[in-house]
């Protein structure tokens, strides 16, 4: 996958770490900033995004486009959330 691809060996955590940071500045589930992401190119999301002639600043599932992106694994949140709570 192209995970693998990118990722260290060496160093897994560079990677870990960068694309949370990425998660948490630029690519937001509810306001993703796609104008500045430096992998929108590959961007499962943002090709949805571009085919459907959407504007980039409305809302839109990010959650639904993970299925088919080699960045994302696909986990069901709602079942930890009520496993933890």
């Amino acid at each position: 996958s192209l995970a693998r691809e990118l990722v260290s060996p060496e160093y897994p955590a560079d990677f870990n770490q960068g694309i949370m940071e990425l998660g948490a500045t630029i690519c937001k589930p509810k306001s993703p900033n796609c104008a500045l992401c430096p992998i929108k190119d590959i961007c499962h999301a943002y090709q949805e995004v571009n085919k459907q002639r959407r504007p980039l600043s409305i809302e839109y599932d990010l959650e639904g486009s993970a299925k088919e992106c080699d960045f994302c694994q696909e986990e069901d949140i709602d079942s930890e959330d009520k496993s933890s709570g």
